[in-house]
């Protein structure tokens, strides 16, 4: 087996963990055909029923392509599985013009500064999967995915379908995140948990919705934040590794690093877009999130958005910080002090 059809594997049986008798719609670019098609034969192997290709040009279908499995007679059709092949962007060429180029939504989202569209009343049907994908001959792309942690173990992890119920119930109210000298104080938000990639449809259907099984994410308290910590990101295409501030859940640019002021500038495109407002914790590191607030993290997810929490953002920028902390110290809703993480590996 090699590594193109360990990925199909972990694909079809591991995180969508498609059935007999389902029918699979895959979309994707163009460019990114030929693993489409071994994603294609891997299901019909498991589905024996159809499975079709939608092939996307600029968000739109621009064929679609129907395959039969081999099977002489097909199973009732049981319900649909939909998969998303995603090629991962690039870093693109820094832009000194903000103001211009956020005018450019479909370039904004290609630079990753665009927030997830807030819908409600939306509910999971059906089991779907967004997946990282690479054409045929982006050798790097592909060596340096297929080789990453989440590669290492050769399969999910059964622990990872139980993270989430073990995490929420240690009712944590704040997180302290440490490296070295520096300390951020992050406090969680009251009407949120935390939710990871795997979804329970019923009682016998349940799928992972992306390729990092590991990962929790949770909405903070945007107004309750405080400290300083050494965090990676990239503002459009212009790469920034440096300490920051954040009072009160904003980011505060340190006037006297030059790498902060397009921090500064960015800021001026929205108002709120310096205030912090998720955060997602995986063994590769944390994740903060300066942009739009996690619909699915809510406890109750209203139906109106005037019954949206008052600390529930709705950004339509948004800034990914990468942070690589030494220790991650809990405090329970009992005020009990736990460790999550040492010396850089994650303990839940």
């Amino acid at each position: 087996m090699n590594e193109y059809d360990r990925y199909t594997y972990r694909i079809v049986n591991e995180l969508l963990q498609l059935q007999a008798g389902e029918d699979l719609f895959i979309n994707f670019e163009k460019q990114l055909l030929f693993f489409a098609r071994l994603v294609k034969d891997a299901a019909l192997a498991v589905t024996h029923r159809p499975v079709t290709l939608v092939m996307m040009s600029l968000g739109r279908p621009c064929g679609i392509a129907p395959y039969d499995p081999e099977d002489f007679c097909l199973p009732q059709s049981k319900g649909k599985a939909m998969l998303h092949l995603e090629k991962p962007s690039k870093l693109l060429s820094a832009a000194n013009d903000f103001d211009e180029i956020s005018k450019d939504m479909r370039t904004m989202m290609e630079y990753g500064h665009l927030s997830e569209p807030l819908i409600l009343g939306r509910r999971i049907a059906v089991p779907w999967c967004s997946v990282p994908c690479f054409e045929e001959n982006d050798v790097e792309g592909w060596g340096s995915f297929l080789s990453s942690r989440l590669f290492i173990s050769g399969s999910v992890p059964s622990a990872h379908k139980d993270r989430c119920d073990s995490i929420n119930l240690l009712k944590l109210r704040q997180l302290d995140i440490l490296d070295g000298t520096s300390r951020l104080t992050l406090t969680l938000s009251d009407s949120s948990h935390f939710i990871g990639r795997h979804v329970e449809l019923n009682e016998t259907r349940s799928f992972f919705s992306g390729v990092e099984t590991d990962a929790l994410s949770i909405n903070l308290d945007s107004r309750n934040c405080n400290g300083e910590a050494k965090v990676r990101t990239s503002l459009v295409g212009n790469r920034i590794d440096c300490q920051v501030i954040f009072t009160e859940g904003r980011l505060i640019p340190n006037s006297m690093d030059p790498s902060q002021r397009f921090f500064s500038r960015f800021f001026l495109l929205e108002e709120d877009s310096n205030r912090i407002s998720s955060m997602t914790i995986t063994a590769d590191g944390i994740y903060l999130m300066l942009g739009s607030s996690i619909l699915e993290s809510m406890n109750i997810i209203p139906s109106d958005e005037r019954e949206l929490p008052s600390d529930f953002m709705r950004n339509v920028y948004q800034i990914k910080l990468e942070l690589k902390p030494d220790r991650i110290e809990g405090i329970t809703s009992h005020d009990e002090k736990m460790l999550l993480m040492n010396r850089g590996k994650l303990l839940i």
